[in-house]
This record gives structure tokens, sequence and C-alpha cells, in this order.
């Protein structure tokens, strides 16, 4: 064990921090899945084992002429999870110098987005998201710039390059693929969408599967590569469906709707107050089985809503709403709101 960790530590110090980053990423995100999915220790042994292997295999780097080559292809990813995921599976299968990856770190869920190409909209976006939702500071820090250079490399992919968008079947990345079909208008690429959670809802509560995914950024690295794999090489979009999404694009971002769920096959817009009801309840519930008004921890009641909800919206989200409804006097509140770790909170 002690030269496996100084063997690491050496690999740590030779690599970029964006490789470190990627790295501690991927494991918190295959701790937190083993833990959703309720998967054995021997699994996430062998999952973090396996991590572990394709960092020391392919950490070191490409040659000087890979690096400076031009993409061969583009990926379109939402979430920094998934960003990190697919730039692991692509390094893994030795494809990182060829094919880039361009990652909106953002949640598309949540948060206005009206004239979001522009300085304007992302400025009201991350004013939004600095006075209504716990971020960490560094990534509230970093945002306008980020975006900004998202915004950009989608803007000047070199057309006649193929360019593949991945999005599973929730608001926040269905959002995203429209936003990123609004960007990539008038080029002439082949693009194509990877639906990456539709083989998971044909398969869910068969004997196939017993864990469904929302979003991309929940499947593990290896379903990626396959769904890849599988679908590279089919018809990309036609120009009736780049238009769909480009009208799509203009509906969900007009006006001043924040929230966005999936519902019959589409995004929909809906009134930010749409989740409290379910928060509500859920106190409701447990109030009752302890037969007595309890306090309970916020990001109890947070979880609970997220296990039932059925749509990726991010917890932090929820937490906003709860603490809206703690201002509106339906919750009493004790401890600190900074964030849902320090208070607890029960029905006036």
């Amino acid at each position: 064990m002690a030269e496996l960790i100084n063997e690491l530590k050496d690999k740590v110090n030779n690599c970029s921090e964006e490789e470190v980053k990627s790295l501690l990423y991927l494991i918190l995100l295959r701790i937190e899945m083993a833990e959703e999915t309720e998967a054995p220790d021997e699994q996430l042994s062998k999952d973090l084992r396996e991590i572990y292997d394709d960092f020391m295999k392919n950490s070191a780097g490409h040659s000087n002429n890979e690096s400076v080559q031009s993409p061969t292809a583009f990926h379109i990813v939402f979430g920094e999870s998934t960003l990190h995921m697919l730039k692991h599976v692509l390094k893994t299968a030795g494809k990182a110098h060829k094919e880039q990856v361009i990652g909106f770190r953002d949640l598309f869920a949540i948060g206005p987005l009206s004239g979001l190409d522009e300085e304007a909209g992302i400025s009201n976006r991350h004013e939004w998201l600095k006075n209504h939702i716990h971020n960490d500071q560094d990534y509230l820090d970093e945002y306008i710039s980020k975006m900004e250079n998202a915004i950009e490399a989608v803007k000047v992919i070199p057309e006649g390059v193929p360019v593949y968008v991945w999005a599973g079947e929730n608001a926040h990345e269905q959002t995203g693929a429209s936003f990123a079909m609004h960007l990539l208008r008038g080029k002439k690429n082949d693009v194509s969408l990877f639906n990456t959670t539709a083989r998971f809802r044909d398969k869910y509560n068969t004997e196939e599967i017993e864990y469904r995914p929302l979003h991309t950024g929940e499947c593990h690295p290896e379903k990626l590569w396959s769904i890849f794999e599988e679908n590279r090489n089919n018809m990309s979009f036609t120009p009736e469906n780049r238009i769909k999404f480009e009208s799509e694009w203009k509906e969900i971002s007009a006006g001043d709707a924040i929230l966005r769920i999936w519902e019959a096959g589409k995004v929909c817009n809906v009134g930010e107050d749409y989740f409290d009801q379910i928060l509500i309840r859920i106190a409701q519930e447990l109030s009752r089985k302890k037969l007595k008004k309890d306090f309970w921890m916020a990001a109890r009641i947070i979880g609970e809503a997220i296990g039932q909800i059925e749509q990726y919206v991010g917890d932090s989200f929820l937490e906003y709403r709860l603490r809206h409804l703690i201002t509106a006097g339906v919750f009493e509140v004790r401890g600190s709101t900074k964030a849902m770790r320090y208070y607890s909170v029960k029905l006036r």
C-alpha cells in the first residue's frame, strides 16, 4: 500500500491542476453513486481501483505533436460531473488528444436564461445565482469567465468537424442541448445527440437494472463509453431537428422563468414554488411519524424531496425554496441558514 501511495504522489506532482481535480471529482462521484445505489463495499473498492489504474496509465500526457493537432470531434456536455467523467472516458480510450470536450459547468434547470449568449444575460444569471443559491465562492468567482469561455468554444468549432451533444432526459441537459443548438445555428457541422438515460428508462424496474440515473453525471463511465460506441455513427440531426431545438431554446429562455422540469418528453417552465408543497408534505409526514412536532435537519427534508420528485434540479434549489418558506413563516428555523447542514426546521 505504501508503494502505491508513493507512486500516486509522484504522478500527482507531475500532473496539471485540471487532471488532479478530475481525479478527485471522479473518486467523490463514484462514492456518491455507490451510496445512492447501495452498492456493496467490494464493488466500490473495485471501482476506485479502476480509477486509480486508469489515472496511472493515462496521466503521463501525450506528445507535443498530439497535443497541438486539431480535434477530430467535439463533445458538448452539461454539468461538472459529466465534464470530468467524459474527459476520463476519452482519456482511457486513448482519444483525449483527438476529441475535445466543451463543458458548461452549470445547472440549466434553474435560474434565468434570457440573453445567455450575451454579456448582460450572463451577468443577470450570475447575479441571480449569487443572491439565491448557496454555491461555493470559487464557483461564483469563476462563473462568468467559464460561461463565456464555454460559449466561445462552441461558437469557434470549425465547420465540418462532427459535434456530439450529450443530454439525458431531464430539464437541465435538454435545456443545455437547446442552448448548444442555438449557439451552433448556421454552422455546417454534423451534430448528433446522445440520449444517455433512454436505455435506463426502458429497462428500469426490470431484472436488468435497479437504478435509473436522472442525468448523464450519474451514469457509470463504462455505460458512457458503450453509449458512445453504439451511437457515434448514427445519423446526425437533420436541419429540421436543429431548427426544432433552436425554437425550443427561444421558448424556454423567453421571459423570467427560473425553474424548468422534464414532463411528457419536453422541457416545461414552471413557477419557482413548484416543489414547495412537497417540502411541506415531507415535513408533515416526518412529524406524524414522531407523533410530535420535532425539528428536522434541512438536509433530511431536502434529501427526502430529491428522492420523490424524480427531477434533476439540484439540492441547492430545493434548499433555496426551504429558506423562502422559512421567510414566509411556513417553517420555524433553528440554527444558521448559511448552509443546509447548519440548521433544522419544523412547521409552525
